[in-house]
C-alpha cells in the first residue's frame, strides 16, 4: 500500500539478477525459497546468497505482518514438494496480515475459488481439512488486433501481420522487439534456455511437437521452454514462432527439423512484405511437415488424412529438377521416386522450377508394397481470396489437390474446379494445430 503497510519481498525465478534462483547443490525447494526470502532483507554479496541457511522459525518472526510474497515464474521451480507447498501455505495464505502474489507459465485451474485441502499447485494432503479461498487470475496479455500493436510506439507502426504473428502477438515481445535492438527473442532464448541432455532431445522433441499442435501442457516440456509460451483465455499453450525457431534449432536431430528450419528462416525474411503471401506459403508447407511428423511418431492419419491409422510411416523429402515444367513431367519423374521406397513412407516433393504449374508441391503417402498404388496429394496456398483457374488432372494427381487459402472467399463460391478440395477455414485451423493459429489472418470471415 502507498502508506507503507505492506511491504513486498520479491522472488524471481527466471535467472537473473542477485535475488534470483540458482539451486544449490542439495537444496531442497523450501531452504530455496527461505533462502531468496532472507536476501531481500539483508545486504550480501553474490556468494554469500548463494551460500546463505536460514532458519525458518527466525524469518518468520522477523518478517512480522504487513508482508506481500510475489513469486515471479514459479513454473521454473516445478511442482512443489509438500514441504515447499506447506512453507507457502502456512507463512503466507493462513497468516493474516500477509499475502501471496505469483507468476507462472503454466495455467493453474481455479473456478472462482480452491480448496486449500490441498498443496499448493495441487498435492492432496491427506489429513487436511478443506479450506476454501477467493483466488484470481490473470491470462498472460496477449493483443487481440493489429492496431493495439501498432499503437504502442511508432516504431510498431509499419507491424504487419505476419510480423505480429510471429513475435505471438504479445505486446511485451512485439515492444521489445520493435524498439530496441539489445534483445531479440534470438538473444532472450540463448540466455534463458536450459540445455537439453542429448539423449533426452528425442523425447523432448515429441512431447514439444504434441504440445505445439493439440496446446495441451507438457509438464516435461515446460521445464525446459515454459518461459517461452503463452497460455491463452482457453488454458491452452502456444508458442510464437521467433521461439519455435530456437526450440526446433536446440532439438534438430530430424531431417524433419532441419527443413523446417529452412523454412521458417524464409518466413521471417518476408514478415515485412504481406502482399507476396509468401509468408503464409512458409506457415502452411510447416503445418504439412508438422502433420507429417505428427504421423510418424503418432500413427495419426497425416497431412490431408493420407496415411492409415497407426502405420507410422517413414518421411522423405525430395525436389524435383529445374527440367520439370509440367504435371506430366511432375508424375513421370515422382513415379520413380515412388519406387525407391519399400516401406510405408510419406514424401514431401517440392519443385525446383519456380513456374511450376498450378501446385507449390506434393505429399506421397506409399505402402512401399509391390503393385499398391501411392496417393498423390497436390496442394497449392493463396493468401488472399483466389481460387484455382483450371481443373487438376486426376490422372497425373490421383488424390487431387487441395486449395489451402490465407483469407475467406468473399462471397459463396461455385462448385470447386474438378480435382480439388478447398480448405475450409475449420479445415484449416486443424491443420495448422494451436502454435500455428496465430498466423491465420484475422479477417477470415465465416465459411461459406
Amino acid at each position: 500500500k502507498s502508506d507503507g503497510r505492506v511491504n513486498p519481498i520479491l522472488i524471481s525465478f527466471n535467472g537473473h539478477g542477485l535475488t534470483s534462483f540458482k539451486p544449490r547443490a542439495g537444496e531442497t525447494q523450501t531452504q530455496s525459497i527461505l533462502r531468496l526470502i532472507a536476501v531481500q532483507l539483508v545486504d550480501y554479496t553474490s556468494e554469500q546468497a548463494q551460500n546463505l541457511i536460514v532458519d525458518r522459525n527466525a524469518l518468520d518472526l522477523h518478517l512480522g505482518d504487513g508482508v506481500v510474497l510475489l513469486l515471479d515464474e514459479l513454473n521454473n521451480v516445478g511442482p512443489l514438494d509438500n514441504e515447499a507447498a506447506a512453507l507457502l501455505r502456512e507463512m503466507f495464505l493462513d497468516r493474516a496480515g500477509r499475502f501471496l502474489v505469483f507468476t507462472s507459465h503454466f495455467p493453474v485451474s481455479v473456478e472462482g475459488e480452491v480448496s486449500m485441502a490441498s498443496d499448493f499447485l495441487g498435492n492432496q494432503h491427506k489429513n487436511a481439512r478443506p479450506r476454501f479461498r477467493g483466488v484470481l487470475t490473470v491470462n498472460m496479455s496477449i493483443a487481440s488486433t493489429l492496431s493495439e500493436l501498432r499503437s504502442m510506439s511508432t516504431a510498431c507502426e509499419a507491424l504487419t501481420e505476419e510480423g505480429a504473428a510471429w513475435l505471438g502477438y504479445i505486446p511485451s515481445l512485439v515492444y521489445c522487439t520493435q524498439t530496441f535492438s539489445e534483445m531479440s527473442p534470438s538473444d532472450r532464448f540463448q540466455h534463458m534456455s536450459i540445455p537439453v541432455e542429448h539423449d533426452k532431445k528425442q523425447e523432448i522433441l515429441h512431447r514439444f511437437l504434441e504440445e505445439l499442435l493439440g496446446g495441451q501442457r507438457d509438464q516435461v516440456v515446460g521445464q525446459y521452454y515454459g518461459a517461452f509460451a503463452s497460455i491463452g483465455a482457453n488454458s491452452r499453450v502456444s508458442y510464437p514462432l521467433c521461439y519455435v525457431t530456437e526450440i526446433f534449432t536446440q532439438l534438430r536431430i530430424e531431417k524433419a527439423v532441419s527443413v523446417i528450419l529452412d523454412i521458417l528462416g524464409k518466413l521471417k525474411y518476408h514478415l515485412t512484405s504481406k502482399q507476396s503471401g509468401l509468408a503464409w506459403e512458409c506457415t502452411v508447407e510447416v503445418a504439412i511437415i508438422l502433420r507429417m511428423l505428427e504421423a510418424k511418431w503418432f500413427g495419426s492419419p497425416g497431412p490431408f488424412h493420407l496415411v492409415p491409422d497407426g502405420t507410422n510411416p517413414e518421411l522423405a523429402f525430395r525436389t524435383l529438377p529445374d527440367e520439370c515444367h509440367t504435371l506430366t513431367d511432375a508424375k513421370n519423374r515422382m513415379d520413380r521416386i515412388i519406387a525407391e521406397y519399400k516401406t510405408p513412407t510419406l514424401i514431401y516433393v517440392t519443385s525446383a522450377y519456380a513456374k511450376f504449374p498450378q501446385v507449390e508441391g506434393f505429399v506421397i503417402y506409399t505402402s512401399g508394397l509391390e503393385g499398391s498404388e501411392a496417393k498423390i496429394v497436390g496442394f497449392q496456398m493463396k493468401s488472399a481470396d483466389r481460387k484455382p483457374c483450371k481443373s487438376m488432372n486426376e490422372t497425373l494427381v490421383n488424390g487431387g489437390a487441395v486449395l489451402i487459402r490465407g483469407n475467406s472467399l468473399a462471397k459463396k463460391p461455385r462448385a470447386p474446379k474438378i480435382g480439388w478440395t478447398y480448405m475450409t477455414s475449420t479445415q484449416i485451423r486443424g491443420l495448422l494445430g494451436n502454435s500455428l493459429l496465430l498466423a491465420m489472418p484475422r479477417e477470415w470471415l465465416q465459411d461459406p
